[in-house]
């Protein structure tokens, strides 16, 4: 006799094996079931290839499945790869030596809703039309529903479980409001009780869709590169990409939503904020998504240049006594002029005392200029200059002269 089939008759207990050794015995004894039995069924369970072995019960719509521990559990979508049906797990499984039993019911219906950031939630559910169980999915505890009564299982999870009371779905091009929401009577399954709530209203639900309260609620993401969509940085530089993203003209906050990629990882890295990170020179794309949106940015990378700052003081070399003379300063950047804030200082002839012989009356930082008014007393003074960033500066050394 086959051992699987020993295995399902009525010993628990193999004599000489101890309990582990028999669950062992028995689990192996189930994968031989699985690989022979005309039941067994390939499937996808939340997206997650078995095998499992699929009955029919004593209740229409109800089958039975058994597999391996941990297999499945209550409120799993179970995806037969044969007949592309959706069943949703409506019992918590229970156990013996060689494997766990549960209860599948096939999802007749979509739900689907607008849910609160505007989004598109889709989920396979089990539409029970005028019977179903008022406290559980419980053979025999089922009541006649009016006609205008609703009851639909559905897995729990981080959306079905935010659905609340007085929303409205589509249900076979009906409305039906939601008067009850239980998630505590069996495990893994959020049940809804609804109600017809009247006709489809064109101005607020899209009966194509089958998504009620569409109009108005749905999300209209635009999404905008605030670095534009062309940029150039040298190899040396890092670059930030900074992206907005609106929903019907509010800007709304993306936490970790966005996800950069970059078409040329041997020229730049891309992290997941959006920091780009040359390698080397080229033309790198960088695609930005956002919940199906995808706008993207082109990042030329060249060569770094050396910077050679460089500073000139313009005047006089002299003033006489009580005299206001005027002094211009220019900022070069490997021999190129630049326009930048330059800021001026005088010192003693040692560079660091302070001097005596003149004061500086005002200085404009955008013009490049200041006026030095001398005092009555000879001698030499610096006048300093330098640019904001410091890289650039200069000295020039001035004497007071008498008037005589």
């Amino acid at each position: 006799m086959p051992k699987s089939w020993y295995l399902m008759g009525s010993h628990n207990r193999v004599s000489g094996f101890e309990n582990e050794d028999f669950t062992l015995f028995a689990q192996s004894g189930f994968d031989e079931l699985l690989a022979d039995s005309p039941e067994s069924s390939d499937v996808l369970i939340d997206g997650i290839a078995k095998r499992v072995i699929i009955q029919q019960s004593t209740k229409d719509g109800v089958l039975n499945i058994l597999g391996r521990y941990g297999d499945y559990k209550a409120g799993d979508i179970v995806f037969t790869i044969n007949n592309k049906l959706n069943f949703l797990v409506t019992q918590r499984p229970y156990f013996n030596k060689m494997y766990q039993r549960s209860k599948l019911e096939e999802c007749n219906i979509e739900l689907r809703w607008i849910d609160e950031d505007g989004s598109i939630q889709s989920q396979p559910s089990v539409l029970y039309s005028n019977i179903r169980s008022n406290i559980g999915i419980e053979e025999g505890k089922t009541m006649i529903l009016p006609t205008a009564r609703r009851q639909i299982a559905t897995q729990y999870n981080e959306f079905t479980s935010k659905i609340k009371k007085e929303m409205r779905f589509i249900i076979v091009s009906e409305a039906f409001e939601v008067i009850d929401v239980d998630s505590v009577s069996d495990a893994g399954i959020v049940n809804l009780s609804l109600r017809s709530s009247g006709d489809i209203n064109p101005v607020k639900d899209n009966l194509e869709l089958g998504i009620a309260d569409y109009y108005g609620n749905v999300a209209d993401h635009h999404l905008t590169i605030l670095n534009g969509d062309y940029v150039s940085i040298e190899e040396k530089q890092t670059l930030q990409i900074n992206v907005e993203v609106k929903n019907r003209s509010e800007i709304v906050n993306v936490g970790g939503e966005l996800i950069f990629v970059i078409d040329d990882e041997s020229k730049a890295t891309i992290s997941p904020t959006g920091l780009l990170t040359p390698i080397e020179k080229g033309l790198v794309i960088v695609s930005i998504s956002f919940r199906g949106i995808t706008k993207t940015l082109q990042v030329n990378i060249t060569a770094s240049t050396t910077n050679n700052y460089s500073c000139e003081i313009i005047g006089d070399d002299s003033i006489k006594y009580n005299m206001i003379k005027n002094f211009r300063s220019s900022v070069f950047n490997n021999g190129i002029e630049r326009d930048d804030i330059t800021n001026y200082w005088i010192t003693d002839i040692d560079g660091s005392s302070p001097s005596s012989l003149a004061s500086i009356l005002e200085q404009d930082q955008i013009l490049h200029t200041c006026k030095i008014k001398a005092n009555n007393k000879k001698g030499f003074f610096l006048l300093h200059c330098e640019n904001r960033s410091k890289l650039a500066y200069t000295n020039k050394k001035i004497e007071i002269k008498s008037i005589i």
